[in-house]
């Protein structure tokens, strides 16, 4: 019903008990982030994230459980499944400062009905000085490259980032 504190150390326990420690260095590996690894596969967390919606989900989100690689995956997945725009902004904006790897940001497809905000809120977040911050920003724009209403804007954005130096703000692009 609702996330306590105490639920936070079940929580890692659980993540911890899926854990493959076999695939631990391949992971940190492949994703190049700084957070703890538990190499859970990506399907897994998405479907944790699917089952903590059925819950409490905007408990869970406040405890801001973001301390390793898996955890901010979970937390993005939830992200996703959110419709009030609101809601999107407020724990988007807690996500994206805990982001150092391109995983946790192409996990990102957030769907909301005020398309117009997410445009913004992409658009924003591609201003930012954090490299990962810049990638999400273009990850969220890149979502509206079938509608000819955004793509001057994005195509116009994109050019601005011709002398970017982040590998992974370019990747992105």
């Amino acid at each position: 019903d609702k996330w306590l504190v105490q639920d936070k150390e079940e929580y890692y326990k659980y993540l911890n008990g899926l854990s493959k420690k076999d695939k631990i260095d391949w992971t940190r590996n492949i994703v190049n982030t700084n957070l703890d690894v538990l190499a859970i596969p990506v399907p897994i967390l998405k479907s944790i994230g699917k089952e903590i919606m059925k819950g409490n989900y905007v408990s869970f989100l406040d405890m801001k459980l973001l301390d390793n690689y898996e955890s901010t995956m979970v937390y993005g997945s939830i992200i996703n499944n959110l419709k009030d725009i609101e809601l999107v902004k407020h724990y988007l904006d807690i996500y994206v400062n805990y982001v150092d790897n391109w995983s946790s940001c192409d996990i990102l497809s957030i769907n909301v009905k005020d398309k117009d905000k997410l445009f913004d809120i992409g658009m924003d977040y591609t201003y930012s000085n954090k490299p990962f911050i810049r990638r999400v920003g273009f990850r969220i724009l890149f979502k509206y490259v079938d509608n000819i209403e955004y793509l001057d804007k994005i195509f116009k954005r994109c050019d601005e980032f011709y002398n970017e130096e982040h590998y992974y703000v370019n990747m992105m692009i």
